[in-house]
């Protein structure tokens, strides 16, 4: 997916070396799915290129679960999906086109690469959302006094299409507003105990990437979700 967006850039380059270039920073969020601080690129011709880092804030994670659980039809996916959120950092890259005659109205899209990292109840959140019995992993974490947790590591792009209206605050900062849709395109997670002997056995790989496969399929199936934006640019 990054090549992709190289690849929308690559296109829009000509654009931007055939115009006057302006760089600036910029502060953005874009609900439910980033919060980020970058850098910005403007050409006259009416091309930003941003890119930028940042988090998603536990009310976007809680809304995401939300979304998630009830397109899904299944409650249970509300609290794992924000579990497996609880920690994160993202990459930002976007890019639009302003195409009125001030330049105000623009279209674009953006790409997020999003990693996270989190702990989630193995009885209480996960075979409620996944439905699967994992007594034998439960059991085994008993008699060597573990937690009944597993850990959730992932890694997911997400793209957005969006379109919105910039207003000048005066010579160098300017505030916009978008409203688009943002979709999931990939996602990788991974879990594991505190059992390695366990995650490394037949029975043991095979439940977890099972219950794994579970979480991807319903993210990706429903990882649609309307997004508006707000943000301000300061350009030098």
């Amino acid at each position: 997916m990054l090549y992709r967006l190289l690849f929308i850039i690559a296109i829009m380059t000509p654009c931007l070396v055939q115009a006057e270039i302006r760089f600036g920073l910029g502060l953005e969020t874009s609900f439910p799915t980033q919060a980020s601080l970058g850098v910005s690129m403007r050409s006259t011709s009416g091309v930003i290129v941003f890119a930028g880092l940042g988090i998603l804030p536990s009310t976007y994670s809680q809304a995401i679960g939300s979304f998630t659980a009830s397109s899904s039809g299944n409650g249970g996916y509300q609290n794992l999906v924000e579990d497996a959120l609880e920690k994160n950092w993202l990459l930002h890259l976007k890019s639009q086109y302003h195409f009125s005659s001030k330049k105000r109205w623009f279209i674009g899209t953006s790409l997020i690469y999003l990693e996270s990292q989190g702990s989630s109840s193995l009885t209480n959140t996960l075979a409620v959302a996944t439905g699967r019995d994992y007594t034998i992993l439960q059991n085994l974490l008993n008699l060597a006094n573990k937690e009944d947790k597993i850990t959730l590591d992932g890694e997911m792009f997400i793209g957005e299409v969006y379109g919105g209206y910039r207003v000048p605050l005066g010579g160098h900062l300017h505030l916009f507003a978008s409203f688009g849709f943002s979709f999931v395109l990939q996602v990788d997670t991974d879990m594991t105990t505190e059992l390695p002997n366990f995650d490394a056995s037949s029975f043991g790989s095979s439940l977890l990437n099972d219950s794994e496969s579970d979480l991807e399929a319903v993210v990706l199936e429903y990882g649609l979700a309307p997004s508006i934006s707000l943000g301000l640019q300061y350009w030098f």
